[in-house]
């Protein structure tokens, strides 16, 4: 049974944390570590999972003296991750209990390296919001460019044929992180399987920001990816109209 290292920042995250490291012990595969990397939380995010800890070896607690966001704080558990496989939970998702191996299974019977599935919505008192949400079988470097399938607590990769790849300092830290990935030749599949919880909290559901989170998903199709100006119209086009239609129904 191959050892999968599970990388879960957090920031603020006592009211969820239990539950989304809960569903990690509940795992049919159980050869796992877990980081779990506490970004300057100023709540009982740390003694939450120091308590954690305490309950399994499995589970690693790594604490940062100053908040530096997501990005870098998955790169802090990721640089002590020993496992060939490499997946990511945030602090406030969940799994099935047959994740993880059902993705592996699924890597294996598809001669894949990078893997994400389908998931479900749920608000802060785990009922399911709108519907199920599927993913596209295939992806391609320039099929991402132009799509939001990938969602971060979904995905693992094979580390003994991609390398680690670390997190990016960038707004959107995962997608860059996957498009990486698939530039290096890793072969993609989706698995439509109902394996991941995504929570939304308030703050998701909020549309203020919609502006802003535009202007950054264009910032980095042209200056991170270097896309070309057509290139890059087309590929926000694309990444704004799938966006819009994965969350038209909450």
């Amino acid at each position: 049974m191959e050892l999968v290292s599970i990388i879960m920042p957090a920031h603020f995250a006592e009211k969820h944390i239990w539950s989304s490291v809960e569903s990690v012990m509940k795992q049919s595969h159980t050869n796992w570590e877990l980081f779990i990397i506490d970004d300057c939380s100023k709540d009982n995010t740390l003694s939450v999972i120091r308590n954690l800890a305490s309950q399994d070896e499995r589970i690693k607690v790594v604490s940062l003296e100053k908040n530096v966001g997501p990005a870098m704080a998955r790169n802090a558990g990721l640089k002590k991750a020993r496992g060939r496989y490499i997946a990511f939970l945030d602090s406030d998702d969940y799994w099935l209990p047959n994740k993880l191996q059902r993705s592996l299974e699924a890597m294996k019977n598809n001669s894949a390296d990078f893997i994400y599935t389908s998931y479900r919505r749920v608000d802060s008192e785990n009922n399911k919001l709108g519907r199920f949400i599927h993913v596209p079988k295939s992806m391609t470097y320039s099929k991402l460019l132009g799509n939001t399938a990938i969602t971060t607590s979904t995905v693992v990769y094979d580390s003994s044929v991609i390398g680690k790849v670390y997190m990016q300092d960038v707004y959107y830290d995962d997608f860059a992180c996957w498009l990486e990935i698939l530039k290096r030749g890793g072969k993609a599949y989706g698995l439509n399987e109902d394996l991941t919880r995504y929570r939304l909290t308030g703050i998701d559901s909020v549309s203020g920001n919609k502006i802003n989170s535009a202007k950054k998903v264009w910032w980095q199709l042209r200056h991170h990816e270097k896309l070309g100006l057509i290139s890059a119209i087309r590929a926000f086009m694309s990444y704004s109209i799938r966006g819009y239609l994965k969350h038209r129904k909450l």
